[in-house]
């Protein structure tokens, strides 16, 4: 399953859900040649099953902001880093709180 979502005003940045069973990554990826600060994500449409989700960086070391999916499964809004640098991607595992 892929899902590409919105990146307000932010034309070098590309973000996407995948998942596979019970498994969901999002993929944030900045083609961009600057980096990028306060990135927000939107869905157009249903992603997920609503509820609160842990992020966890699958490639380094970068915290990232729990997500919030509404009672529609879209996800508004959604800021998960502060920056993203230059020619950068972050790849977040998502798992649904209990």
């Amino acid at each position: 399953d892929f899902k590409l979502w919105d990146a307000k005003l932010v034309r070098a940045v590309a973000a996407y859900l995948r998942r596979s069973g019970d498994h969901v990554v999002l993929v944030v990826v900045n083609v961009g040649t600057t980096g990028v600060f306060n990135v927000s994500l939107t869905s157009a449409e249903s992603v997920l099953p609503a509820g609160e989700y842990g992020a966890a960086s699958l490639l380094a070391n970068v915290p990232a902001r729990r997500v919030s999916i509404g009672p529609d499964g879209r996800l508004r809004g959604y800021v998960p880093f502060d920056t993203i640098g230059p020619l950068d991607s972050r790849i977040l595992a998502l798992t649904r709180d209990p």
